[in-house]
């Protein structure tokens, strides 16, 4: 099964039939799932299913649509149990970003951790991979995010990176980060879950 996010929807490939949805397609042997058929459906439904027994070669054709690139990030966790969060352009995130050539996803995503928040943590385990596409100059990107659990044995006052369209990066308790999640991106919830399944 691949889950792939656009904006606050979801399109779910698999070869379930009792996958539930808003919206379901099955496609027939010969037909491609293309952007714009998603992004109609899209219009009108928060998610949809595409269901097929060949979903891995439907996915593959999809993916063919976009411009892909491969990006990192993480949950980064203090010795007091918060977590760091960002807030970019007036919604809540975690800190992530594109992976550089030749660099591997763990390095990537202690990279931008450092460069979006002025700290440097520990990796800890992998937590996620998550597919969202958006629109990029004319055409569609889809990105595929590698999550790893960080930690801050020291945390200081992060300092979040302007040029980035970051206002703020802070400190979060269970509280703060329920609320914050309130006003984030249904990559960012999964993957909050994703963490709090592994705690």
């Amino acid at each position: 099964m691949y889950k792939v996010y656009f904006k606050n929807k979801v399109v779910v490939f698999t070869s379930d039939a009792a996958c539930r949805a808003e919206c379901r397609m099955t496609p027939q042997a010969d037909e491609r799932i293309t952007v714009a058929k998603v992004l109609q459906n899209l219009e009108n439904y928060n998610s949809l299913a595409i269901i097929s027994p060949r979903a891995d070669e439907v996915f593959a054709d999809f993916r063919r649509g976009f411009r892909c690139v491969d990006a990192a990030g993480g949950v980064v966790c203090d010795p007091h149990g918060r977590r760091l969060m960002i807030l970019r352009d007036g919604r809540w995130d975690l800190p992530k970003g594109h992976r550089e050539a030749g660099e591997s996803m763990e390095c990537c995503a202690l990279r931008e951790v450092a460069e979006e928040c002025g700290i440097e943590p520990r990796l800890g385990e992998h937590l996620a991979d998550t597919l969202h596409f958006y629109p990029w100059e004319n055409d569609y990107t889809l990105k595929c995010t590698a999550w790893y659990r960080m930690y801050c044995e020291e945390p200081g006052a992060p300092v979040p990176q302007t040029e980035e369209g970051i206002t703020q990066a802070v400190w979060l308790d269970g509280q703060g980060v329920e609320q914050a999640l309130e006003n984030t991106f249904s990559t960012i919830r999964r993957v909050m879950e994703c963490e709090a399944e592994r705690a």
